[in-house]
């Protein structure tokens, strides 16, 4: 009977001990939303180990440190281990001064640093992956997965020191798919990502028809992948972590030396299979680096993700949500520089903060000194206003598309442009640069006007204007300008996105008084330097002689196309001025008088001051080379 008694007593403690298990093992195989739903005060989460190697990353640990201090998971419940080395910025610095007000927060924290010497001595840039720099970065990575095996810790997650993992719900979300090994997939400006969809047998990059579609999430899901790198979770309880490693391949590997090669490759054998997960937006990583690139340059291409994921495209409009950086990292010291020119000004409705607020943090961003023009709005003229500005629509022109007459926004664009040159003018200033507020900035765009600048003066252009911003509506014709890699004859074009414009330049376009047979200035434009396909229209504007180049590359785009979601315009979308006229007077529109409108006094604009205080490509095809 005791004998029984002591069975009986065995089993229920068993039985005990598997309905205390039960939750943990419910919860690793459940749902996200079971796994949000487990009482605190029961269980804890899960601990997670989060390793980085960070080299030359001061520019951007700030947001990469920013995101993981923002994981909406129980710092109590993680360890982190940091080594940073070979650095020729202060990226120690930004580590420690972030570990000094959040690493108590933190379960445990392990910081390395050594700064000097700076290079490897077989390296030939700070982004050259030499022999001995590979081997240094498989062996902290080596040392990253033992010491976190002598941690017990239960996850591992390696997050390299440029990837921004912006989702606050990564961590649990990837815990939730009870996954060996499971990546959340990021973005670049490329087709580049933090997975490989095909493996050659010797361990290089296969092409797969499987790519594409997960990178674009036209194919969603968690999918087996024989690659993950940059930023992934490792199950570190499952038996197979054991054989992990990074630093000892099997004798079958006949692979290269390579960390994420020889880890994928041990994964493999150890029977850890390998998922990346595209069901949400996760975050951003730096397309992949040239390794002749220098360190500024690489610094330029991390601020291009700044620039490009400044604003989202949402169901309720076109957000400014610009990437965060920490809190606990004191921002660097930026400089503004105007590159020469005497002003440089936005042009941006009143009633379009979003655009105002993105245009202000890009231009910021870049380093540019700008001057922000309030302008002027089609929805507030009607005929009375018109007449007393002395504007008249060239009474024959027509729009070539949509077969009518201006709309109230292009007159108010148009008279928003025609400030700034009146304005250049009256105050004798010899050049600026002129941007609409809907416009997204091409890579290294400084650089590359600096370039086109010095280009300028070695061979003494003679110029009135230059397109920085366009839609090319033909080729022909567009050659390249002798002595030059920067810039084009330009042809017919549409568009204002954004030009440099002389002194004369804008003297030549107010002597033609526009204003008394006004049509769209992206016409305009072209008319006055004497290449429009409607030459029926030429009669009014005389004489048409404004030297106009583009750049070439162009260094900005539009941020939306016609038909995309939240494309907006404010030219276009306004009634047409004839409507407008013939509504408010009664009769049709004025006829300039052109003789009269000759030998006038010029008419002006109300004054419209500056307010305190923008950025792609659209598909087409560049004819030429280019610097970059």
């Amino acid at each position: 009977m005791a004998a029984i008694s002591g069975i009986v007593h065995v089993s229920l403690l068993r039985f005990a001990f598997i309905l205390l298990l039960t939750p943990l093992f419910w919860t690793l195989s459940g749902s996200f939303e079971q796994l949000e739903s487990l009482d605190p005060e029961r269980m804890q989460w899960p601990t997670i180990f989060v390793a980085i190697l960070a080299r030359n990353k001061a520019h951007s640990l700030p947001y990469t440190l920013g995101y993981l201090e923002r994981q909406d998971y129980p710092k109590s419940r993680m360890a982190l281990w940091i080594q940073s080395d070979h650095n020729i910025d202060n990226t120690s610095a930004v580590i420690q001064e972030w570990l000094d007000h959040v690493g108590h927060l933190y379960h445990h924290v392990d910081y390395y640093h050594q700064d000097s010497p700076n290079y490897f001595p077989d390296e030939e840039g700070a982004n050259h992956w030499s022999e001995t720099r590979l081997r240094h970065v498989i062996k902290l990575r080596q040392q990253a997965l033992e010491y976190a095996r002598k941690r017990w810790a239960d996850f591992m997650l390696f997050l390299d020191a440029d990837n921004l993992v912006t989702n606050p719900r990564t961590m649990k979300l990837l815990i939730a798919q009870n996954r060996p090994i499971i990546a959340p997939m990021l973005e670049s400006s490329t087709a580049y990502s933090n997975f490989w969809c095909g493996m050659t047998e010797k361990g290089y990059y296969m092409r797969t028809e499987e790519y594409m579609p997960t990178v674009e999430r036209k194919r969603k899901g968690v999918f087996p992948v024989p690659m993950v790198h940059s930023t992934y979770l490792v199950d570190l309880r499952r038996e197979g972590a054991k054989q992990l490693n990074y630093d000892s391949p099997a004798e079958d590997y006949f692979g290269p030396e390579d960390d994420i090669i020889q880890f994928a490759w041990s994964a493999r054998t150890s029977g850890m299979e390998m998922f990346i997960m595209n069901t949400e937006e996760f975050g951003f990583l730096p397309s992949a680096l040239d390794e002749n690139m220098i360190h500024d340059e690489e610094t330029l291409k991390f601020k291009q993700i700044l620039l490009d994921e400044m604003s989202h495209d949402t169901p309720e409009g076109y957000v400014f949500d610009p990437l965060v950086p920490s809190a606990h990292i004191s921002p660097p010291n930026k400089t503004v520089t105007k590159m020469g020119f005497d002003e440089i000004y936005v042009i941006n409705l009143k009633r379009r903060p979003e655009r105002r607020k993105r245009m202000v943090h890009t231009l910021k961003e870049i380093g540019l000194d700008f001057k922000l023009m309030e302008a002027v709005d089609g929805l507030t003229l009607n005929a009375s206003v018109l007449k007393k500005m002395g504007v008249t629509v060239l009474p024959e022109y027509k729009d070539p598309w949509a077969d009518r007459s201006m709309t109230m926004g292009e007159i108010g664009c148009f008279l928003s442009h025609y400030k700034i040159w009146e304005e250049m003018v009256e105050k004798n200033l010899d050049w600026v640069l002129v941007f609409e507020d809907d416009i997204r900035f091409e890579p290294f765009f400084k650089r590359r006007m600096y370039k086109m600048l010095n280009e300028i003066e070695e061979i003494r252009l003679d110029w009135d204007l230059i397109y920085v911003g366009r839609k090319r509506m033909q080729l022909e014709g567009e050659h390249w300008v002798l002595g030059t890699t920067t810039m084009i004859h330009v042809t017919y074009s549409y568009w204002t996105l954004g030009y440099m414009i002389t002194w004369r330049g804008a003297k030549k376009l107010l002597d033609v008084k526009p204003l008394t047979k006004m049509i769209p200035v992206d016409e305009f434009l072209p008319m006055m330097f004497d290449d429009h396909p409607d030459t029926k229209y030429m009669y009014a504007f005389e004489p048409r002689d404004l030297k106009a180049f583009s750049a070439e590359p162009l260094m900005i785009y539009p941020t939306h196309y016609t038909g995309e979601a939240n494309y907006i315009t404010d030219t276009e979308a306004a009634p047409d001025s004839r409507l407008v006229i013939e509504e408010d007077t009664g009769s049709s529109p004025i006829v300039p008088d052109l003789d009269k409108a000759d030998s006038g006094d010029k008419p002006t604009v109300p004054a419209m001051g500056p307010s305190e205080g923008l950025p792609t490509p659209d598909g087409e095809p560049s004819s030429h080379g280019g610097e970059l």
